[in-house]
C-alpha cells in the first residue's frame, strides 16, 4: 500500500461520537436564599454545576406566586426578586418540584417576613 501524502495526512477528520470531548462538572448547583430585606429576597447558586432552569414558589396563607428562572444561575451568580407584603408570613421555596439535582436539597426554603403583598 502506498504511503499517504503530507496533504492527505493533515486533512480534518470528524471524531466519532465515542471520542467527542465531554465537559464534566465537578459539583452540582446549590440554590439558597442568601439575602432578604423588607422589599426583596436574593437567590444564589452557592454550589457548582451547569445553569439549569428552575422556579421559586412564594406562598402565603391567602395567595401563591411563582417565579421562573429560565436561564438558571451559574456558580456564584445571584438573582434578586422584589416583593412587598403587609403582615403575612411568606415562605419562599426554590425548586419546589426538586427538578434540579442539587448538592444540598435541604436549604431551598426560607420564611420571609414582609409588610403587605403586592407582586
Amino acid at each position: 500500500m502506498a504511503a499517504a501524502s503530507a496533504s492527505s495526512a493533515s486533512a480534518s477528520i470528524p471524531l466519532p461520537p465515542c471520542c467527542v470531548p465531554v465537559v464534566h462538572y465537578a459539583s452540582l448547583p446549590d440554590f439558597t436564599i442568601t439575602q432578604q430585606s423588607s422589599v426583596s429576597f436574593t437567590v444564589t447558586n452557592i454550589g457548582g454545576g451547569i445553569p439549569q432552569r428552575f422556579a421559586i414558589a412564594v406562598d402565603t396563607p391567602m395567595l401563591w406566586h411563582w417565579y421562573e428562572v429560565p436561564t438558571g444561575l451559574a456558580p456564584g451568580a445571584s438573582i434578586t426578586f422584589a416583593i412587598h407584603c403587609l403582615g403575612w408570613g411568606l415562605t419562599a421555596t426554590i425548586d419546589p418540584g426538586n427538578q434540579v439535582a442539587e448538592s444540598n436539597e435541604n436549604n431551598n426554603s426560607a420564611p420571609l417576613l414582609y409588610q403587605g403583598c403586592f407582586f
